[in-house]
């Protein structure tokens, strides 16, 4: 039940984030260096994190289209609940082709209940959007130095509700 309380309060967060986001942003917040092609990994609360696994739901708020990607290190997909405790990092950004500064990460304790929201300094770029699934890259970091994930991914969408 928490993990639901937590997954609605993040994409709330999200949603009112981006209702006030600025349109001068630029996406490239890490001094312009490329983000790799190699799978998606990093650090999950000072822990190696590899997206081994994913899915992908479209959602819709404040009449915006968004995605919402749920990243894990188990070989998981549209066959797992999005509220599964499999899914630690939950990626939220506007849904088309791009690069955009308006998205949100959320790292989660898969040891506890303590999870992390960034909103910003983080690149991402969604490199190709089907009816399907998604490809996108992202490089995004926590202030404390414990959570960052940096690389490519593909996610099954699992839901067309908008």
């Amino acid at each position: 039940m928490m993990k639901r309380l937590m997954y609605l309060n993040f994409l709330l967060l999200a949603l009112v984030f981006a209702s006030c986001s600025s349109d001068d942003d630029s996406g490239n917040n890490n001094g312009g260096s490329e983000i790799p092609d190699t799978l998606a990994s990093g650090e999950l609360f000072g822990e190696p994190f590899t997206a081994n696994g994913s899915s992908a739901d479209l959602t819709e708020g404040f009449g915006e289209e968004r995605i919402t990607v749920f990243l894990s290190s188990e070989d998981v997909d549209c066959e797992t609940n999005q509220f599964s405790d499999a899914y630690t990092i939950t990626i939220s950004g506007p849904r088309s082709e791009g690069t955009t500064s308006d998205v949100f990460v959320n790292f989660s304790d898969p040891n506890s209940e303590d999870f992390i929201s960034v909103g910003s300094g983080i690149d991402y770029e969604i490199i190709s959007i089907t009816d399907t699934e998604i490809e996108a890259k992202i490089r995004v970091s926590s202030s404390d130095g414990e959570n960052n994930l940096e690389g490519k991914f593909t996610a099954p969408i699992c839901s067309d509700e908008g």
